[in-house]
């Protein structure tokens, strides 16, 4: 049961964070902006939130209560990040656009005096000012009745209002989506940034590279290494921070170690830059290359440490060569074992008798010699068996 949860744990995992790198792929629910180099990259506040406690308080600080300085975090925050004021809100937008719209219904009014009146956007809904055709009847004097003219024209005030307040909720549901969406997201700019590599790789460390094992960390050059290193710093990514030192041991040229020593000098990797002046040392031409370029003598601490890693070096004494740690073995090792050697001599010399005589039959393999012999020995059996008979013959002859 035990290893089926845990089996359903990693799935679940995995499920989300492919199920955030495809809304990431896709721009989908995303709420923050991050704007380099003329160029905006969406992501998901939460989810930078979540993997970066800085970057949580610094979230929270500048949306909700406004940037503050007492926070040293949020002041390393804010060396990198400028939060930019959001777009306008759904309340501002229609204040800004009414004046057009009094300006197209004036056009309309046959009388100049119609065209002033409507220009203020906040009374067009006023039914009160229908009393205004009281103060030309206290002019008896004029001789003229303007009552008819001051009534048609309330009444054409009445009708542009009415157009106005169908326009404007006609207006309003589209301004509201636009400017909702420009206002919810957060808009951030990220400086000292020379380009928008270093921040793509900073978010595809956060939705892959923190749970994935086969993530590979890629940067082009140098200058982009450099902004990773400064970006995982204030998000408190140790290992995408190590990812980065370790790429700066590789590749090393003549050309490129000052550049990487400072580097090492400048985010406080000690470790690293001692062993790159160490690997350096090791080989004297490299070494004197380096140390008289232009570019080292604006690194004077640099240069030190270079030159006391040689002094360093000239005080060790040399390392032999293979040829000759073979020569000085034999004498270094002690000398009683010749002495059981000369303890066996008897079992020396019958080795030799013994390989000797293994090697002594294999040469006469010719024993078709001692055929002649038999031969001999037929012939010498045969006067043998005519001595017999006679023999017998004389025995006959005897009796």
């Amino acid at each position: 049961m035990d290893l089926d949860v845990r089996a359903s744990r990693t799935s679940r995992v995995t499920m989300l964070h492919e199920g955030l790198q495809s809304l990431l792929a896709s721009n989908e629910c995303c709420d923050i902006v991050f704007v380099t180099c003329e160029e905006q990259i969406e992501a998901h506040a939460v989810v930078l939130a979540a993997s970066s406690p800085s970057f949580c308080k610094y979230l929270r600080q500048t949306s909700m209560h406004g940037p503050s300085k007492d926070s040293v975090a949020d002041q390393d925050m804010e060396e990198l990040f400028t939060t930019i004021s959001p777009a306008p809100t759904a309340a501002e937008e229609p204040k800004a656009g009414a004046p057009e719209t009094a300006e197209s219904s004036a056009g309309d009014a046959t009388e100049g005096t119609s065209a002033r009146e409507p220009m203020d956007p906040a009374e067009p809904a006023q039914p009160a000012e229908p009393a205004q055709p009281a103060e030309p009847k206290e002019e008896p004097g004029s001789g003229t009745s303007t009552g008819p003219e001051v009534q048609a024209h309330v009444d054409a005030m009445e009708v542009d209002a009415s157009k106005l307040e169908e326009a404007g909720a006609a207006a309003a549901p589209a301004t509201l989506s636009a400017s909702s969406e420009k206002a919810d997201k957060i808009r951030v700019q990220v400086k000292g940034l020379s380009s928008s590599e270093a921040m793509r790789i900073l978010l595809d460390y956060i939705y892959k590279g923190s749970c994935a094992a086969g993530w590979e960390y890629k940067a082009s050059n140098a200058q982009v290494n450099k902004e990773v290193l400064r970006l995982a710093r204030h998000f408190g990514f140790s290992q995408l921070h190590e990812h980065a030192a370790r790429w700066l041991a590789r590749g090393l040229t003549t050309e490129n170690v000052v550049d990487r020593l400072v580097t090492c000098e400048e985010f406080g990797l000690g470790l690293l830059r001692e062993k790159i002046t160490e690997r350096l040392a090791l080989k004297p031409a490299e070494m004197m290359l380096v140390c008289s370029s232009p570019e080292i003598t604006k690194h004077p601490r640099i240069l030190q440490d270079l030159l006391v890693q040689v002094a360093s070096l000239k005080d060790r004494p040399a390392p032999k060569s293979s040829a000759e740690v073979v020569e000085e073995e034999p004498e270094e090792k002690p000398e009683p074992k010749p002495e059981p050697k000369e303890e066996k001599p008897a079992k020396a010399e019958k080795a030799e008798r013994l390989e000797k005589d293994k090697h002594e039959p294999e040469k006469p393999e010719k024993p078709e010699k001692p055929e002649k012999p038999d031969k001999k020995r037929e012939k010498a059996e045969k006067p043998t068996k005519q001595a017999e008979r006679q023999a017998g013959k004389k025995r006959k002859a005897g009796s």
